[in-house]
């Protein structure tokens, strides 16, 4: 397949009189605000945006048009083509359906498989092989703080203990990803000495309590995780970690996570 034509959708350009020399350039001088005016913006967005144009997927005979266009207007504006083109020709691969794509979700000992197509469409621009791995929920990855908004948040997960410090654990989440639990937040009876109760290697059930998306920084609560759960999830989380027995009172008014996350 002929390799697509990907262009840069410029429509303001700079443009040069002829015979501007001397003293007298400046008042030679066009500018693009001397020719560029709404109205003309408005049909060239008007016309790449049409219906008629689709989308202008890639590659297409509506994004051939669309450059063709753009070529046009580069060319009666005066803008002078590179290499004699107004185009930059880049290769593109695209990954075609095989006979055994599948998407599959195993959940509760139960497997549920989606249909090609009317279920699950994968992306052709994207790699190609085969993936495994845990799938977390994470509503549409939206983080807003000044909206009091964030999808990642409430978000229950399993974190494998890599790391323990004085003030709590750093655990390793899906696709290798660490997450701090501060102390306060693995358990609301006091615990003398945090090795004593969480090994490197455990594994433990936790909640999201903050994501900081710039920083990377992520909170994480097995109080959190606990609140709502029958008591007998409690006492094996207490058991498991040899803990001090907790009730579900105490789950209930757990303290906000600590501020002082380790630093990097």
């Amino acid at each position: 397949m002929k390799p697509p034509l990907y262009f840069v959708p410029l429509l303001f350009v700079f443009l040069s009189a002829s015979g501007c020399t001397g003293s007298g350039i400046l008042e030679n001088l066009i500018t693009g605000e001397d020719i560029i005016t709404s109205v003309q913006m408005k049909q060239h967005i008007s016309f790449l945006a049409s219906d008629s144009m689709m989308g202008r997927d890639t590659p297409s005979s509506q994004l051939d048009s669309a450059a063709a266009h753009i070529a046009a207007v580069f060319k009666s504006s005066g803008l002078q083509p590179v290499n004699g083109s107004y185009f930059d020709k880049v290769g593109m691969g695209i990954i075609k359906l095989g006979d055994d794509n599948h998407l599959k979700i195993l959940k509760s000992q139960s497997e549920k498989s989606y249909q090609i197509k009317s279920e699950f469409t994968p992306f052709d621009l994207t790699g190609d092989g085969e993936v495994t791995a845990p799938v977390i929920f994470a509503g549409y990855g939206i983080t807003a703080p000044d909206y009091n908004y964030d999808d990642y948040k409430g978000i229950d997960v399993e974190g494998k203990i890599v790391r323990i410090i004085e003030k709590g654990v750093i655990v390793e989440l899906p696709l290798g990803v660490d997450g701090f639990v501060p102390l306060s937040q693995l358990s609301q009876t006091p615990v003398k000495n945090v090795a004593d109760s969480f090994k490197v290697g455990d594994a433990i059930s936790l909640k999201v309590i903050e994501f900081d998306k710039e920083s990377k920084k992520i909170v994480l609560s097995a109080i959190e995780f606990l609140s709502g759960k029958e008591q007998k999830v409690v006492d094996d989380y207490v058991s498991s970690h040899r803990l001090t027995p907790m009730t579900m009172k105490d789950v209930f008014s757990a303290p906000p996570a600590e501020g002082d996350a380790p630093q990097n």
